[in-house]
């Protein structure tokens, strides 16, 4: 396609436009996200950016046992033409116990890149995902890659600790931060209108465990477009969920019991309680955990209750447990004691 470059500045100039007019009548900073989406969409249009980000992941995960990621020929690549290292492989869907095994390794992968890395890997749709012979994981595909800062990382994390846990010091803390809000007028607003976002996206049980990420995504616009609302979604925050929505429809389609949430469960905690590969605790997740586990974020005295079932999840998430099940009538269960955490 020797002329998609001309097409696809066509075809931004028209998506801006829009979404400067649209801005007139709804909030949500819909010209940043749109921005965002012409700088993806344009590095993917470059193939020596293509081969960094490859390389870059590779340092990253190509050592795991369970990834595969290609070798790109930095050396023979240029602007239009990317030269990497052939991987052989299945594309999804993957049936039964391998379907289920690929789906984990990607989760595992994924919240390894939202809690500890920071470079994420924002297109990880079927054509993009390989099971190799050998029954592992390859990823191919870096053209479009965000990076997300280490504050931002964590200040999700404590959003939706705050929202779950009833801490509106914390959410409003956190809703500053990410640049979800410019001040603090409308707090009192959008909190209960979040919260409910989140209830509606479990289908109303209010359990972390039954999140939907493409509802969640629904339910933040239909907020977005109130324009009573100064409430912008941060460009990175839609790169997350689609990414998220993309994994979660894969899990799905292997098994519809599945629930992405409750099957990172392990990796998320496993990051926060003991991080590995850095020589001492990132100063955003120390902020975080100081102000989620001492009494009102103070670092004298320890919230004793938080911090014992914070434990208890940690250490039932440890033992291995079928992210396709939940036992309600097990208090003891990794999901029912991660309502009052997560």
């Amino acid at each position: 396609r020797p002329d998609v470059a001309a097409s696809a500045a066509l075809d931004m100039y028209l998506i801006r436009r829009t979404a400067m007019w649209l801005s007139k009548f709804r909030g949500g900073g819909i010209v940043a996200i749109a921005d965002t989406f012409g700088m993806q969409l344009f590095g993917e249009l470059d193939y020596v950016r293509e081969a960094k980000n490859c390389e870059r992941f590779r340092e990253l995960y190509g050592s795991w046992d369970d990834v595969v990621v290609p070798t790109a020929c930095t050396k023979l690549t240029r602007k239009k033409v990317m030269v990497m290292e052939w991987v052989e492989g299945t594309k999804g869907p993957w049936k039964g116990s391998d379907g289920i095994d690929m789906v984990r390794i990607g989760l595992r992968c994924s919240t390894d890149q939202l809690l500890k890395s920071g470079l994420f890997h924002a297109d990880p749709h079927r054509g993009n995902l390989l099971r190799t012979p050998q029954g592992h994981l390859a990823v191919i595909d870096f053209g479009m890659m965000a990076d997300i800062p280490e504050g931002d990382r964590y200040g999700l994390i404590g959003l939706v600790l705050g929202l779950k846990t009833k801490d509106l010091a914390l959410a409003t803390e956190n809703l500053l931060k990410l640049g979800f809000l410019e001040d603090t007028t409308q707090v009192d607003i959008l909190v209960p209108r979040l919260r409910k976002a989140l209830k509606d996206a479990t289908g109303g049980t209010n359990k972390a465990s039954d999140l939907s990420f493409s509802q969640l995504q629904v339910e933040l616009d239909a907020i977005s477009r109130d324009n009573l609302l100064k409430f912008k979604i941060p460009p990175y925050i839609t790169i997350i969920i689609r990414s998220l929505t993309i994994l979660e429809g894969f899990a799905l389609d292997v098994d519809p019991n599945f629930r992405l949430i409750r099957g990172a469960y392990p990796y998320v905690l496993k990051q926060l309680l003991s991080p590995e590969g850095i020589d001492e605790t990132p100063k955003a997740l120390d902020d975080l955990l100081v102000r989620l586990l001492t009494v009102n974020g103070e670092k004298k005295e320890v919230e004793w209750g938080r911090l014992r079932d914070l434990l208890v999840l940690a250490e039932k998430a440890s033992k291995s447990y079928d992210p396709s099940k939940d036992n309600d009538e097990d208090k003891g269960s990794v999901s029912r004691k991660s309502i009052d955490l997560f």
